[in-house]
């Protein structure tokens, strides 16, 4: 049930962004990302988000007490 919570709050977040994201150190610097660095940072985070998720929903789905530790390292990973 925790995952299906996150799940509705991402969605939520998605459906109005800017609420609570905070700007890195680096975007203030003045300068651009490149194309290929853009690439593979969402690439790796998608791919860690992608474990995590399945990592989280696997303990909620044997109601193991890890979840909740799983869906906090999800929350830390979008920003929630």
């Amino acid at each position: 049930m925790l995952i299906v919570n996150l799940i509705g709050d991402q969605r939520a977040r998605l459906r109005h962004p800017g609420g609570g994201v905070h700007q890195s150190v680096g975007a203030q610097l003045g300068r651009q990302p490149t194309p290929s660095s853009m690439a593979r940072a969402e690439q790796k985070a998608g791919s860690n988000y992608q474990a995590a998720l399945t990592r989280a929903q696997a303990l909620d789905n044997q109601n193991k007490p890890a979840c909740k530790k799983a869906v906090r390292k999800l929350k830390a990973l979008v920003g929630m």
